[in-house]
């Protein structure tokens, strides 16, 4: 089964609040499916690879 692919907007502030929530499941990871944590990193760090663009684009 192919997963759905989903397009949202968020703003600058919205992304550091996820990029926080996420780091803080993984830093609170119980255990469990081992697929999930994959996951929560390929989410962490796709939102710090948007973070530091953020961060790029204010700096020039």
């Amino acid at each position: 089964m192919e997963d759905n692919i989903y397009e949202i907007q968020f703003t600058a502030t919205s992304i550091r609040m996820l990029y926080k929530a996420v780091c803080f499941a993984l830093d609170q990871w119980p255990g469990g499916d081992p697929t999930e944590q994959e996951y929560y990193v390929i989410l962490r760090d796709s939102l710090k690879r948007i973070l530091l663009e953020e961060t790029f684009m204010l700096d020039a």
